[in-house]
């Protein structure tokens, strides 16, 4: 793994990567982790806990969204709704302000 990563969410995303692409090399994790260089046994201990929450790269999907004209908007401004893991449901206020929307996701990547 790279020294460059320090937090928690940014190792999970590094890990998220390797098991997925594992998977996807057709190797065994052996032999896969071999070529690339990491350790299998903690290969093996991130898959597991991927499997058990059933979050891979490949688990997630990305959903189009349609936005309405702005004006519409100023006349009816609807929340913002995030679906995120375990059932997670965030509902942000229209007139939120950015800042928070960066701090709750800060925080958010510290409990993932």
């Amino acid at each position: 793994m790279p020294d460059n990563i320090e937090s928690r969410a940014d190792k999970e995303i590094y890990w998220q990567e390797q098991v997925d692409n594992w998977r996807k090399s057709g190797l065994s994790q052996a032999e896969f982790c071999r070529q690339v260089g990491i350790s299998q046994r903690v290969l093996g201990y991130w898959k597991l806990k991927f499997e058990n929450r059933g979050n891979s790269l490949e688990d997630q999907k990305v959903v189009a969204v349609s936005i309405a004209h702005e004006n519409s908007l100023a006349k009816n401004p609807q929340p913002i709704i995030i679906h995120a893991w375990h059932g997670l449901r965030l509902e942000i206020p229209a007139d939120f302000a950015p800042e928070s929307l960066d701090k709750i996701f800060h925080v958010l990547g510290r409990l993932s």
